[in-house]
């Protein structure tokens, strides 16, 4: 009978013997291979956090341009009278920066002119021509430079007694142009919104 529990000892020995040694085993693949996760995570985690930053980088780089263009770039109001009660807004109208009321209005409306020694002078918008007692004036709104000469002001409008062609724009002006009949009505026009 001692023989018979000293062999059931040593198969049980033999057994817990191969069960430590496939344990061991096992633990010690599934430990290189969390460590190659871990590796491999690692190593992920830093090519992202280094596309992070230079997505980062490039947003900067692409705002600090937008706003340089917006800084370059004007939102100018445009109101064109045609002078028989049809009225056309072109709101928020963009321009370049430096750009003059005659620029604007060619950006919105079919423009016919002349050139003279005084600039630009308006001859017809989109198919609506001077003729001997009606001509284009144009005003702008709550401005009103030294430089644009003998001006005339109605009502928060400026009349410059300059060209369109030498007024130059500024973010948010707000232009108006105005075909008047001058014969019947007279100087100044009257101020060109709808009332």
């Amino acid at each position: 009978m001692w023989c018979a529990y000293v062999r059931v000892e040593r198969v049980l020995l033999i057994i817990f013997l191969a069960w430590a040694i496939f344990m061991t085993g096992l633990f010690v693949y599934y430990f290189q291979e969390l460590t190659f996760i871990r590796k491999r995570y690692a190593d992920v985690l830093s090519a992202y956090n280094a596309t992070l930053e230079a997505y980062k980088r490039l947003v900067e780089k692409l705002n600090k341009t937008i706003s340089e263009y917006e800084r370059m770039i004007l939102r100018v109001n445009i109101l064109i009278n045609y002078g028989n009660g049809t009225l056309r807004w072109h709101n928020t109208t963009r321009v370049l920066a430096g750009s003059t009321a005659f620029e604007a209005l060619e950006k919105v409306a079919r423009v016919n002119s002349t050139t003279g020694a005084y600039g630009v002078f308006i001859t017809g918008i989109d198919g609506i021509s001077q003729n001997s007692t009606c001509f284009w004036v144009f005003a702008v709104y709550k401005r009103c430079e030294a430089e644009w000469g003998m001006s005339t002001k109605v009502d928060g409008w400026c009349f410059p007694g300059v060209s369109a062609d030498q007024v130059v724009l500024k973010d948010g002006d707000t232009l108006a142009f105005l075909f008047y009949n001058y014969a019947k009505k007279g100087w100044p026009p009257p101020k060109p919104t709808a009332s």
